[in-house]
């Protein structure tokens, strides 16, 4: 399930970094919730707070799914199951569909 959640903020990324270029910003990191800020300062966008909850959501995500040392003990898909990859899934859904709201 820790896949779930790792693909999940991944995609949300590409994503952001895609509505970004459209507004002519180049996006560069992986925080979804900075990526949020600019698009949001920017004037040309305004973001809702439940997709700038859903990025914080998959932001903490980011670094346990990815790295084995991410915890203590353990590897990231002891510490990840069913919930958290439906909640990742949906955050993801929320924040591409707001995407493809203003790419097309």
């Amino acid at each position: 399930m820790s896949g779930h959640v790792l693909y999940s903020q991944q995609a949300a990324e590409k994503a952001l970094k895609a509505l970004g270029m459209k507004l002519g910003f180049q996006l560069w990191g992986h925080s979804l919730t900075e990526m949020l800020k600019i698009l949001n300062g920017s004037g040309k966008i305004g973001i809702p707070e439940d997709i700038k909850r859903k990025g914080r959501l998959l932001d903490r995500y980011y670094v346990p799914t990815r790295y084995p040392n991410g915890f203590t003990a353990g590897k990231p898909a002891d510490y990840y199951g069913r919930s958290e990859a439906e909640e990742a899934i949906d955050a993801a859904d929320s924040i591409i569909g707001f995407c493809e709201g203003h790419l097309h």
